[in-house]
């Protein structure tokens, strides 16, 4: 009778372990499946971003070029493009800079608190 019962317990186990592997397998699935769509609506997303950054360039070097235009009244064609040429590139230093300093303030410190609380509770867990 022992025998028997150990069996089943064993059977029982064995049949716990095999549905909690394709419970997990499945969870592998369903995730990588969600992360490729995510990742088509971010690769369409940036696209459409790429292509307004372009335009949008454009539209900038034009509204310079036409603010050199505007200052060669009142002063030479070539003191107007470097007058217009050297602010742009000190509003982009500043920009650049100011981009620069808050990249480098960027952790994952929620992320990593949380790993760190999920190996505890599974480290007790295991024990």
């Amino acid at each position: 009778m022992a025998v028997e019962s150990d069996r089943s317990i064993t059977n029982i186990l064995a049949g716990i372990a095999e549905h909690v592997d394709t419970i997990v397998r499945a969870q592998f699935r369903l995730a990588r499946v969600e992360l490729r769509d995510e990742i088509r609506r971010l690769e369409r997303a940036s696209m459409l971003l790429a292509v307004g950054l372009v335009v949008a360039t454009l539209a900038a070097a034009f509204i310079l070029l036409a603010v050199v235009f505007a200052l060669s009244t009142v002063m030479t064609l070539s003191a107007a493009a470097l007058l217009v040429g050297v602010v742009t590139a000190a509003c982009a230093i500043a920009l650049a800079t100011a981009g620069w300093k808050r990249l480098n303030g960027i952790t994952l410190q929620k992320t990593a608190t949380t790993l760190q609380e999920n190996f505890q509770w599974t480290k007790t867990r295991v024990r």
